[in-house]
C-alpha cells in the first residue's frame, strides 16, 4: 500500500490473468499521461493568456473603465501606487509589419534598462492601436523625473538608425496618485502625441513643446482674421488667379492651424471653408465634374495623416478647380447661362432680381445683364416675365389651384398685378383664360 501497489497476483501465477493485469495498468498509465499532459497545455495556455489578460485590465484602468472587483486582481500583479508619469509611444505609420513587433519588444527592454533606477515601468499595448505602447513610470522615492524622460528621449535616435523607423512620444502630466490619477495623465499624454498631425518632424511631445509652438504661431498669424483670408480666397478663385489663390490659401490654412484644433475639427473647417471659397468653380464646371471633386476634396482630407497632407491636397485639388475653370470662354458662358436658366425655372416662386441672380453666379450686375441678354436674345426681366407667364398658363390648365395660389407659385404676392401681367401676356385674364381653354 506505501509503494502504491495498483494490484497483486497469488501463486500459481496464471499468465492470463497476468495479460489481463498488465493491459489494466497500461491503461491507466495512458490516462495518467494525458492528464499529465492536459495540465501542462492548461498551463502553457494560461502562461500565455494571462499576459494578454492583465494588459487588458491595466488598459480598462488607464481608460478609466475598470470595475472596481477586477481593481484588485490588478494590484496583485501591479503595485499601482505613488508618483508616476504616464507615456504614449506610437511607431511611424511606415513601420513595417515584419518587425514591428520586434520593435515594441526591444523598446521595451530598452527602456527598462535606461530607468531601472529611477522607476518601475509598465508597457503594455492598447488593443486597438498595435502601433502604440503605454508607459507608466512608476517613479521611485528619490527619483528624478526629468533625468529619466531625458534618457528614453536619447534612445529614440538609436532605436530609429536600427530599424528605420521613428518612434514618437505623448508625455502626460506627472501625478501623485497613479492608482486616482492615471487615467488623467493618459489623456494628458494622448493629447499630446495628437499634436504630431501638426509637427510630424518632432520626437517628444510636451506641454513645454506645444506652448513653444503655439506662441510662435499666435504670433505670426494675429494680423487678420479666418473671414479676411477666406474672403481673399474666394476673390482669387472667381479671378481664376492660380498664383493669388495659392497664396491665400496658404494664409487661410495658417490662421486655421494657428491655435492647434484637433485634426478631425481642423480637417471639418478646411473643407467647409473651401466647399464655400470653390462656389464660383460650380458655376462653370459641368455638375458631374465638380461633384467628383467634391468628393475628392473630403475624403482626401479626412484620410489625412499629418497636417502636411492636408495642405498638399487643398493646393492639389485647388489647381484642378482653377484648371477647369479655364475652359474656352464661349463654353464658360454656355454653361453658366444654361445653369441660370434651371435656377429660374425651379425658383420662379421667389423674389427673384437681376442683382440677386448676377450674384449668386458671382458676376457683377451689369455684366450679367449684357450676357445674358446676348444669350437668350431678351433682357433678364423680360425673360424672367415670360418664364412666369408660361408656368402660370400651365398651372391654370394642368391644375385646380387657384388664382391666388398660382400667383404666388409665379412670384406674384400682389393678385392685382399678376392679373395686369398676365392679361398683358394673353389678352386675357387668367380665370377667362383658364374657361376658355381648359374645357373637358
Amino acid at each position: 500500500i506505501r509503494l502504491e501497489a495498483a494490484d497483486y497476483l497469488v501463486k500459481p501465477l496464471d499468465p492470463t490473468q497476468l495479460i489481463q493485469l498488465l493491459g489494466k495498468l497500461e491503461s491507466v498509465i495512458a490516462d495518467e499521461f494525458s492528464a499529465r499532459l492536459e495540465k501542462q497545455q492548461l498551463t502553457t495556455q494560461l502562461a500565455q493568456t494571462l499576459p494578454v489578460y492583465l494588459e487588458r485590465l491595466l488598459y480598462l484602468w488607464i481608460t478609466n473603465r475598470l470595475q472596481p472587483a477586477d481593481w484588485q486582481e490588478l494590484q496583485r500583479h501591479f503595485a499601482l501606487r505613488g508618483r508616476a508619469t504616464a507615456l504614449i509611444a506610437e511607431i511611424s505609420v511606415n513601420a513595417s509589419s515584419d518587425h514591428t513587433e520586434e520593435l515594441k519588444y526591444v523598446f521595451g527592454r530598452m527602456l527598462a534598462k535606461n530607468v531601472e533606477h529611477s522607476c518601475d515601468p509598465i508597457v503594455f499595448t492598447p488593443p486597438e492601436e498595435k502601433r502604440q505602447l503605454i508607459i507608466i513610470l512608476k517613479w521611485k522615492q528619490d527619483a528624478d523625473p526629468a533625468e529619466a524622460l531625458k534618457r528614453i528621449r536619447t534612445m529614440l535616435p538609436q532605436l530609429q538608425a536600427l530599424y528605420g523607423e521613428t518612434i514618437r512620444i505623448g508625455e502626460g502630466s506627472a501625478c501623485d496618485q497613479v492608482e486616482a490619477e492615471g487615467s488623467r495623465s493618459y489623456e494628458k499624454a494622448k493629447s499630446m502625441l495628437e499634436n504630431r498631425f501638426y509637427l510630424h518632424e518632432e520626437i517628444w511631445f510636451n506641454e513645454e513643446l506645444l506652448q513653444t509652438k503655439l506662441m510662435k504661431a499666435v504670433a505670426k498669424n494675429n494680423n487678420t482674421s479666418v473671414r479676411k483670408e477666406a474672403q481673399a480666397l474666394a476673390e482669387a478663385v472667381m479671378e481664376a488667379d492660380p498664383l493669388k489663390a495659392a497664396d491665400a490659401l496658404d494664409m487661410l490654412l495658417d490662421k486655421l492651424s494657428a491655435a492647434f484644433p484637433g485634426p478631425f475639427h481642423l480637417k471639418c473647417v478646411v473643407i467647409q471653408r473651401l466647399l464655400s471659397c470653390l462656389q464660383p468653380a460650380e458655376t462653370v464646371m459641368e455638375e458631374a465634374t465638380y461633384r467628383s471633386l467634391i468628393s475628392r476634396l473630403e475624403e482626401g482630407i479626412m484620410r489625412a495623416e499629418l497636417y502636411a497632407d492636408v495642405r498638399r491636397i487643398a493646393h492639389e485639388l485647388l489647381n484642378v478647380a482653377l484648371r477647369g475653370m479655364k475652359t474656352d470662354r464661349e463654353s464658360r458662358k454656355d454653361i453658366i447661362m444654361q445653369k441660370c436658366k434651371v435656377f429660374l425655372e425651379e425658383n420662379l416662386h421667389e423674389d427673384l432680381g437681376l442683382d440677386i441672380v448676377a450674384q449668386r453666379f458671382f458676376y457683377n450686375p451689369s455684366y450679367f445683364s449684357f450676357l445674358f441678354k446676348h444669350h437668350f436674345g431678351m433682357s433678364f426681366t423680360d425673360y424672367l416675365v415670360k418664364s412666369r407667364m408660361q408656368k402660370a398658363r400651365s398651372l391654370l390648365l394642368q391644375s385646380e389651384d387657384k388664382i391666388n395660389e398660382i400667383a404666388r407659385k409665379v412670384g406674384y404676392k400682389d393678385i392685382k398685378y399678376f392679373n395686369k401681367v398676365f392679361k398683358k401676356s394673353f389678352l386675357c385674364a387668367p380665370e377667362e383664360f383658364r374657361r376658355m381653354f381648359n374645357q373637358p
